[in-house]
């Protein structure tokens, strides 16, 4: 084969992945089938791989189901920022636009999967009446976990951390607060006093029902591929 054929190279770096990493080239090799984005070789490595494991097409089709369930998710997910109403005014979308513009390089199972998994970290909160001074509510908000219930919307912003970092260590959520805390910025002030902008640290303990990796593929783009995980520690605490 010449070193000069794309399609040469393409094959090569291919075998060099599968040499190097071979989970990671079959996942990749099944995100192109699911996106549509497989190729003619790719195609044939995935037949061929099919030859002699039959059971990647059960993983194909399992992973396509995935596909399906995270989009119905995240459209359902979504449909709450319908109920928020945005502050008048001339707003700036240009970052808007950028993330916009980098997610639309992305596989289409595959940012669902990610923005799905952001979307479980933390839903915004729905406003309430005119007649509650306008906080937000949470009691039914799914995904607010400690949030609701604990009073917190009541509080100074300290006393109501505090008591977020109280109830989860009850829960079992909350594991423990780094003693380091890391200054990212520090500006002094008219009065001699000093603004100091810092990092505090929160170890928590998350149940997820997949874990996904970023990877790039063969044309740099980044997504994300499903995972098993291992048992690991940093024996941190």
């Amino acid at each position: 084969m010449s070193a000069d054929n794309p399609h040469d190279i393409h094959n090569s770096e291919d075998e060099l992945l599968d040499e190097l990493l071979p989970n990671h080239a079959r996942d990749l090799l099944i995100t192109r089938v699911i996106d549509g984005r497989a190729s003619a070789s790719d195609w044939d490595r995935f037949r061929k791989l099919a030859a002699n494991e039959p059971s990647i097409w059960t993983e194909l089709a399992d992973t396509q189901n995935q596909h399906e369930l995270v989009r119905d998710e995240l459209r359902h997910a979504v449909s709450v920022a319908d109920w928020v109403d945005l502050p008048g005014g001339i707003i700036d979308d240009a970052p808007t636009r950028h993330r916009m513009s980098l997610a639309s390089k992305w596989g289409g199972w595959a940012i669902a999967a990610a923005l799905l998994l952001a979307w479980m970290v933390g839903l915004p909160q729905l406003p309430v009446s005119d007649s509650d001074a306008g906080l937000p509510s949470t009691a039914s908000m799914p995904g607010t976990g400690l949030m609701s219930g604990i009073g917190l919307q009541d509080a100074a912003s300290e006393d109501a951390f505090e008591r977020y970092l109280s109830a989860g260590r009850q829960s079992g959520k909350v594991i423990a607060e780094m003693p380091e805390q890391v200054v990212v910025e520090t500006t002094p002030l008219a009065n001699g006093s000093i603004e100091v902008i810092y990092l505090r640290q929160i170890i928590e303990r998350r149940v997820v029902e997949e874990a996904y990796q970023q990877i790039r593929d063969e044309s740099g783009n980044t997504i994300a591929v499903p995972v098993n995980l291992r048992s690991r520690s940093l024996g941190a605490f």
